[in-house]
């Protein structure tokens, strides 16, 4: 009985180390999805180029420094923006000169990024980076806090398109 035993241990420890024959899996799962109704811009993502988040995260720390002047070729020729108290299509030069103006006007900025997701959405060829993240300001000696959530489209050379900012004041 102990040579069965042991037989049977020993022939369990080479069947666990033995290579297995399975081909590993490596597609992730679409994230198309039937949710019952039509999204009017897209419900098909997928991961994006993180490198497209790591400009974003550079433009908000740029904001934050107040150190803008060269962001310029971030974007491209025209950006269409919706921000609080302000929507509309701008040059490259009027967008970064606008947002030059509002961080003038910020003695301090510091912000906190809670979360950066680059996709990629499928049916529309086009790349999206989504950031959350927290800003703590200070103008004319009062203290402003704020959540932050941004989605930056990007068209194929990589420059920012169109911008979409949404906010919950604190």
């Amino acid at each position: 009985m102990k040579k069965i035993l042991a037989t049977a241990l020993v022939l369990l420890a080479i069947a666990c180390n033995m290579p297995s024959k399975e081909t590993p899996k490596t597609d992730l799962p679409s994230a198309k999805h039937d949710y019952g109704t039509t999204a009017a811009y897209s419900s098909d993502f997928g991961l994006g180029d993180p490198a497209l988040g790591n400009k974003v995260v550079a433009l908000w720390k740029d904001f934050d420094a107040n150190t803008l002047d060269s962001v310029g070729s971030y974007f491209a020729d025209s950006v269409y923006q919706e921000m609080p108290g302000y929507m509309g299509m701008m040059s490259r030069d009027s967008a970064t000169a606008s947002v030059k103006a509002y961080r003038k006007q910020l003695t301090a900025c510091n912000t906190q990024i809670d979360a950066i997701i680059p996709v990629k959405a499928s049916e529309k060829d086009e790349s999206l980076v989504c950031i959350w993240g927290r800003e703590t300001a200070e103008a004319g000696g009062k203290k402003m806090l704020r959540d932050i959530h941004e989605v930056w489209g990007f068209n194929k050379d990589g420059k920012v398109t169109w911008i979409k900012q949404y906010e919950l004041k604190k």
